[in-house]
């Protein structure tokens, strides 16, 4: 059984299956012939494909993976369809931005984290399923002196194999959410793109400095390098963290050495 997914991504924490990191074009997106390509590979030495993850602006290139291209794959194939979208997925609240999601419709489960935007730590996740009983069915197990499932309206969390003793992160995000609204959301969301625009309108104007792709501004995130070789682009990163007055991040795209800016930050 093999996974499948954008080699833009970290490696899945799936040890119990052979994992195939899909090579991404020069955008550092996932296309659907590339993913296919792939499939058709490990059929031919006997392998089976079950599950492939989607990007939608994920750490650590933020880049977004062509959902629709993938999808059409995927159903053609039989596997689940996960789209795991990290942070950039607050964006999406604002429609100006949901053409990143076409094809969103296809997938079988949704994951983001409400960091950032949201207000929220790394230790709160949300996770959505098309179908419950799909996901937690082969986790499910009889207990006699537990109430039947049937009978309650809502999930029932034991059977989604979840600890159910870590801190109640989902009442803090609730109330992020009762006290911003949808209109809250959007405002904190388009100030990250204004200021994310602005800043990528000062790297574009000047001749010693390149940016691989614009879709991150949507996140409120710049990605540039300076032009030549990557040393350059380290030493530009280490002259800035010297002043102690920015967190900027390093990322790798395509062996291309770049600097992450949070729109937060400038």
């Amino acid at each position: 059984m093999v996974v499948y997914y954008s080699d833009q991504l970290a490696n899945m924490d799936m040890p119990a299956v052979r994992q195939h990191a899909v090579e991404s074009d020069r955008a550092g997106r996932m296309r659907g012939s590339a993913l296919a390509r792939a499939i058709r590979k490990d059929r031919r030495i006997g392998r089976i494909p079950i599950y492939v993850v989607v990007a939608l602006g994920a750490a650590p290139s933020y880049s977004f993976d062509c959902l629709d291209e993938v999808a059409e794959v995927a159903k053609k194939e039989n596997m689940w369809l996960h789209v795991y979208s990290d942070h950039a997925a607050t964006c999406f609240v604002c429609h100006d931005f949901r053409h990143f999601m076409k094809g969103i419709e296809h997938a079988d489960s949704f994951e983001f984290s409400p960091k950032g935007i949201l207000l929220r730590t790394r230790d709160c996740t949300c996770l959505w399923f098309k179908s419950q009983e799909r996901f937690s069915a082969p986790f499910s197990g009889p207990a006699p002196f537990v109430p039947s499932s049937k009978l309650r309206p809502n999930a029932d969390y034991r059977h989604f194999q979840l600890a159910q003793s870590r801190r109640f992160c989902s009442l803090v995000l609730w109330f992020v959410l009762r006290n911003y609204g949808v209109c809250g959301i959007q405002s904190l969301v388009r100030l990250r793109y204004e200021r994310a625009r602005r800043f990528a309108s000062f790297v574009k104007a000047d001749d010693r400095f390149d940016m691989p792709t614009t879709a991150t501004i949507a996140l409120g995130l710049v990605l540039f390098f300076v032009k030549g070789s990557n040393r350059r682009t380290e030493n530009l990163l280490e002259q800035i963290a010297a002043r102690h007055r920015y967190s900027l991040a390093s990322v790798e795209i395509n062996t291309q050495e770049m600097i992450l800016v949070d729109a937060s930050e400038v």
